[in-house]
């Protein structure tokens, strides 16, 4: 038999990591060091009782299994390759541990010393000086101790200029980033101007303020250079005075030695510079590890009859409160959970989970969780690993599961199927592919108790039903199952149901039951059914907007050992390649991407009023998202008249309704608008005229009125007004334009139906980041109030009632009818009856 020896290939060419064998996971660095941390920490604790900690004894009682290992596996061989793997293992340990601890200590260790070696270089220097020149030098000297409160001064300066530096800067990387993620919303209200003139001014306030502190720094740095030169001539000024005999031997070695107080001063200086910036770092680090972590002790797992129990637990979270919740489910039971919108039926769910800060009381459950939630995550992989989320792959039980969340249709439009790669945030899928996927994530998971979040707002009519059908009520049939639902309609079909108002339960029971209490369920039970037979709408839609915001982190890791030129010169070069890595981003986004049409068109603007007429015509419409991609919509030809409404549905929607707003263009000029060719117009004259609701509203990081009206054209009288007709606040009357002024003092609660009773709204009432001291329902309410005050003349609705209750939507549909009557309307809708009233219908198929 003839094998070839492993090394061989080194004598051919070059070894490559695939020669090489892979470590075992028990010798590799950090399993030995963490292993080996633990025996260090026995003789540490040696010093409670006065005794020295033993590195050797630690080690050997770390290593001896090995090398007891080793010797039984080796007996024949000899000692020597015992004594080389003992040394390899020590050696590592040893040095992964020595440089955990420099990474914790090395600036502290760079310096420390220092801290007691300057006073002593000080008083040697100045006992050479006043051998040197006498009394004299003691004037140079007290110049440099002068200095020192004045130093003090600036220090102190530059520390508040530092931290008010970072304060803005903060505020300007926290309004890019609010930017980047809502820029969509931005672009589709012709915001630019607005945010740019918001940026501007926070980058400029932020210049100024870095401008003086590099001023401040260089005076100070500057400062520490020339005091050595001032003191040298100071103290020769008053030696020569004094009658002494200046000559070049006592001259230079003076001055040598001033010279050598640059070194102290050159450290005070180091301290100096970096104070500020260390002070606010370990500010900033300290708050955040000091953020109330959510406590494990809220949930337990036991197992009861009951599959949940939650008792007399009072919650907190930033945008509701939930008090006095009391809940015992019983096993395999479809429970649906129904509400107004902002009755904290989805803090609720986030409570049962542990989202959310428990008072008092005790979550109990009975078997093992999973959750979808209301908003789809999406994660950058494959459909296929989206929908698995790391759990083996079984094939039977993925195709199963696939046919009850109706992904099959899906699937076979994709290009690779569920193995197409799907872009960060979901990019390349519909809302309702989104939420197909994610509620074929939580019934793969298998779990005993599913939490879903209004998983049906998203899709059509058709399959809503369908998914009740098969994956609810079919697929989920032997778990417990908790539905948080809009669609009233499947109530007769659910097993128990909790009626929620201001953050309690205020009734459960069985459908029946609840009906004969005539109470808060019953309400809503007819008001459903009176939209229903005066062909008022539901829109449900609840479908991820794409936010993408390309974040860039720039991390340098030096890797210090012994100090020497060439780990300076590697770290040096480290840092000009993480800023021309920099540089070489802002290069590629200037260069490759693809630029959006120019802004202003001069010679193409729309006469003021435009459109006036509101007559669209739309011929041939092709579009398609990229140059190599196909058509997503062919050849759509259509007159649509003069305040007309349209209800659009099937496939491409909003495709269409971006097309209208240029944010995709046409592959030829096939929109035109009161006689105006809209790919020959500038894009703010376009959007600033027109109005889309979009799907998922985004709130920015402001107040409502910002919100509502970033350039200030309209007065607190209309954004009340609107306020008002989106039913989010209860009427208040005003006398006169005099009250107008004084009307943003006024406090008005939000209508019970829509937000919490104790959370009152006021035009500069904050919101908070993401909007997340709002429910989803309330987003949309905001984003409708957003297109009543701009009176546009095309109005495009794309699923804008997603997550508001019957009521609310009746009421918003019929304000939209009022308001919106010499509009052309274009509406999204997956609910039928949210155009019942239409004039016409449109329904796209993937044919077309």
């Amino acid at each position: 038999m003839i094998s070839e020896n492993p090394l061989s290939p080194r004598y051919k060419r070059h070894l490559e990591k695939d020669d090489l064998y892979v470590l075992n996971d028990e010798r590799t660095a950090k399993i030995l060091t963490d292993n080996f941390k633990v025996e260090w920490q026995k003789e540490t604790q040696k010093i409670v009782i006065g005794k020295i900690p033993s590195l050797l004894k630690a080690l050997y009682r770390f290593i001896l299994k090995f090398v007891v290992d080793a010797y039984y596996a080796n007996f024949n061989i000899g000692v020597q390759p015992l004594g080389m793997e003992t040394g390899i293992l020590s050696s590592t340990i040893f040095i992964t541990a020595i440089y955990r601890k420099a990474l914790v200590l090395n600036f502290v260790c760079g310096y420390f010393h220092m801290i007691w070696t300057v006073p002593i270089q000080i008083c040697l220097l100045l006992i050479f000086l006043i051998y040197n020149i006498g009394p004299s030098a003691i004037a140079g000297f007290a110049l440099l101790v002068l200095m020192g409160p004045i130093q003090g001064k600036v220090i102190l300066l530059l520390a508040r200029t530092r931290a008010k530096a970072v304060v803005i800067t903060d505020e300007r990387v926290k309004l890019i980033q609010e930017i980047l993620l809502g820029i969509r919303a931005i672009k589709y209200y012709a915001w630019e101007d607005s945010f740019e003139d918001a940026l501007n001014k926070i980058r400029n306030k932020e210049i100024s303020f870095v401008r003086f502190l590099i001023i401040l720094r260089a005076s100070v740095i500057g400062v520490i250079i020339v005091i050595p030169v001032f003191a040298s001539v100071l103290s020769f000024t008053i030696f020569s005075l004094t009658g002494g005999n200046l000559d070049t031997e006592i001259a230079f070695s003076s001055v040598a030695l001033f010279y050598i107080l640059r070194i102290p001063l050159t450290f005070l200086q180091t301290t100096i510079s970096i104070n500020p910036d260390e002070k606010y770092a370990i500010k900033v680090t300290d708050s955040s590890i000091s953020f109330d972590a959510i406590s494990d002790i809220s949930i337990a797992f036991t197992p009861i009859e009951k599959t949940e129990y939650l008792e007399n637990s009072p919650l907190l979270h930033p945008k509701s409160h939930l008090r006095n919740i009391n809940i015992s489910i019983p096993r395999e039971k479809l429970i649906a959970i129904v509400g107004p919108v902002g009755s904290s039926k989805s803090s609720l769910l986030s409570a049962l989970i542990g989202e959310m800060k428990r008072i008092s009381g005790e979550v109990i459950f009975g078997e093992n969780v999973g959750y979808c939630p209301q908003t789809a995550w999406i994660q950058n992989a494959t459909l296929r690993d989206n929908i698995t989320f790391e759990l083996p792959f079984n094939y039977k039980k993925y195709q199963q599961v696939i046919k009850d969340c109706c992904l099959e249709p899906d699937l076979r439009v994709l290009p690779s199927g569920d193995l197409t790669e799907i872009g960060e945030k979901g990019i390349n899928l519909s809302g309702e592919q989104k939420q197909h996927v994610n509620i074929a994530r939580a019934v793969y998971y298998n779990a005993d108790i599913i939490l879903l979040d209004d998983p049906l707002s998203a899709v059509d009519t058709h399959i809503g039903r369908y998914l009740f059908t098969n994956c609810i009520k079919g697929a989920l049939a032997k778990k417990t199952c908790l539905l948080v639902m809009h669609q009233l309609y499947y109530l007769p079909q659910v097993d128990y149901i909790k009626c929620m108002k201001d953050g309690e339960i205020a009734e459960q029971g069985t459908y029946e039951e609840l009906i004969k209490n005539r109470k808060n369920f019953s309400k809503l039970i007819a008001e459903y059914g009176a939209a229903e037979s005066n062909h008022k709408i539901k829109e449900d839609e609840e479908s991820t907007l794409d936010k993408k915001a390309n974040k860039k982190d720039q991390t340098v890791v030096l890797s210090k050992g012994l100090m020497s030129i060439e780990e300076q010169y590697i770290d040096a070069v480290n840092y000009k390649e993480t800023d021309m890595n920099s540089v070489e981003c802002l290069i590629y986004y200037c260069d490759n991407l693809e630029k959006e049409a120019e802004n202003i068109v001069l010679e193409n603007r729309p006469s003021s009023g435009w459109p006036a007429h509101r007559e669209i015509h739309i011929k041939n419409l092709e579009i398609k998202y990229g140059p190599d991609s196909p058509l997503v919509l062919k050849g759509i030809s259509i007159d649509i008249k003069p305040a007309e409404k349209i209800g659009i549905v099937g496939c491409g929607k909003s495709t269409l309704a971006m097309s209208f707003f240029r944010f995709i263009e046409a592959t030829s000029r096939s929109i035109v608008i009161d006689n105006v060719d809209i790919s020959t117009i500038e894009l703010k004259d376009l959007r600033s005229n027109n109005t889309i609701i979009p799907q998922n509203p985004v709130l920015f990081n402001s107040t409502i009125r910002s919100n509502l009206d970033p350039f200030n054209k309209h007065s607190n009288l209309e954004l009340w007004d609107a306020l008002y007709r989106v039913h989010l606040i209860k009427p208040v009357n005003f006398t006169s334009e005099k009250e107008e002024s004084e009307e943003s003092e006024v406090v008005h609660s939000i209508s019970d139906q829509n937000y919490n009773k104790q959370e009152p709204i006021m035009l500069d009432s904050p919101i908070k980041e993401n909007g997340s001291n709002f429910s989803q329902g309330q987003h949309q309410l905001i984003a409708m109030a957003r297109a009543l005050i701009r009176h546009s003349k095309l109005i495009i609705i794309d699923e804008a009632t997603a997550s508001i209750d019957f009521k609310t939507d009746n009421l918003i549909q019929t304000t939209i009818r009022k308001v919106f009557k010499n509009s052309t309307v274009i509406t999204i809708a997956h609910r039928l009856r949210t155009i019942a009233d239409y004039d016409r219908y449109w329904l796209l198929m993937m044919e077309m």
